[in-house]
């Protein structure tokens, strides 16, 4: 019993060689982390600037539309009779 017991606990034992793994498998979740991480702020950064293109091009529209709104007021026979 007692030579199972130390092989179970040395150095190159069945504990050590599962601590080992477990440690392994923590470093390369951290690692996947860093690198999800890194993904995630260029993502979050391309949709920003995607979103604030947007946007500039809504505003775009909007002053077009105001700006063909105030020529159709002007045109004859569309300016509403008072």
């Amino acid at each position: 019993m007692s030579l199972l017991i130390d092989g179970f606990l040395s150095s190159t034992g069945v504990i050590q060689n599962r601590e080992d793994s477990i440690n392994n498998q923590l470093e390369d979740i951290k690692s996947d982390q860093a690198e999800l991480d890194r993904k995630m702020a260029l993502l979050r950064e391309r949709l920003t600037s995607e979103y604030t293109a947007m946007e500039n091009i809504l505003a775009s529209f909007r002053t077009t539309s105001s700006s063909l709104d105030g020529l159709v007021d002007r045109l004859p026979f569309t300016a509403s009779n008072n």
